[in-house]
């Protein structure tokens, strides 16, 4: 560890955005240096709470180096869409989990700051809504068999996102769940090629290229027959009879091999 990120981490004195950024790469060093160690622990007793914490401070690192100190400064940190999509975010916010990071909300600017949620429930607003904002809800779990489960209870999501180098991992998230998109260690946003669209509650159709013009295209089926072949059709009339059903499947049984009688546009 640098002298001076190891003196700042002993005494507690890591205001200034180097030593955070220098002491977040250390741990993540040590972390990634005794990856196996940890792992066995894991698989014995160490609590899922530590793992939050690995993640979260992977997070505030690339924060820091993405944003800056204030990301309110930062001309690379947007802004909500409208006040209806800002009212409801942080609605959600001020009801759920805990904030470790971020938090502040300026209504004049529609700027909600980047912001971590721990200790979050299944019951939670941010669980049960789509979050049009920059709010990350940190829900942990045991294992990957209840992952699949809390996303199966809940309406099929527009994507499902899978970072692991753990292809096992991959596979059953793809498989076993439901959702308009799947992508692993990936963004789709990167794909634009890719149709992007969701499924049930999520939405309906697709956009992208020719995907965007199907989903607004109508296939309008249309069968023209003259009226002089009415000698066959008077058979789907009633009275209903087995000779007629008879005909009337042969006649339909012709009409596929030859389309003399009906044209299909």
């Amino acid at each position: 560890m640098d002298p001076t990120a190891r003196v700042a981490f002993q005494t507690g004195h890591t205001l200034k955005e180097n030593f955070r950024l220098a002491q977040l790469g250390n741990l993540l060093l040590m972390l990634e240096e005794h990856d196996c160690e940890f792992v066995d622990a894991l698989g014995k007793d160490l609590h899922k709470v530590f793992i939050t914490r690995i993640i979260v401070a992977a997070i505030i690192k690339h924060m820091y180096l993405f944003y800056g100190c204030d990301p309110q400064e930062s001309h690379s940190f947007g802004r909500i869409v409208n006040m209806e999509v800002f009212n409801r975010t942080r609605d959600m916010l001020w009801r759920s989990g805990k904030v470790v990071v971020g938090g502040p909300v300026i209504e004049t600017e529609k700027y909600i700051a980047p912001t971590i949620l721990t200790e979050v429930t299944e019951s939670d607003p941010i669980l049960q809504q789509d979050i049009f904002g920059p709010v990350l809800p940190v829900l942990s779990v045991n294992d990957l068999d209840e992952a699949i489960a809390i996303i199966n209870k809940q309406e099929k999501p527009l994507c499902v996102y899978a970072y692991s180098s753990n292809s096992e991992v991959i596979t059953r998230l793809m498989t076993e769940t439901s959702s308009g998109s799947f992508c692993s260690n990936v963004l789709q946003s990167l794909m634009v090629a890719l149709p992007f669209g969701g499924v049930g509650a999520s939405g309906l159709g697709s956009c992208h290229g020719h995907y965007s013009f199907d989903t607004f295209s109508h296939r309008k089926s249309c069968l023209l027959r003259s009226i002089r072949f009415e000698c066959i059709t008077y058979l789907h009339y009633p009275p209903y009879e087995d000779r007629n059903l008879s005909l009337m499947t042969w006649a339909s049984t012709l009409s596929q091999r030859s389309q003399g009688w009906c044209q299909i546009l």
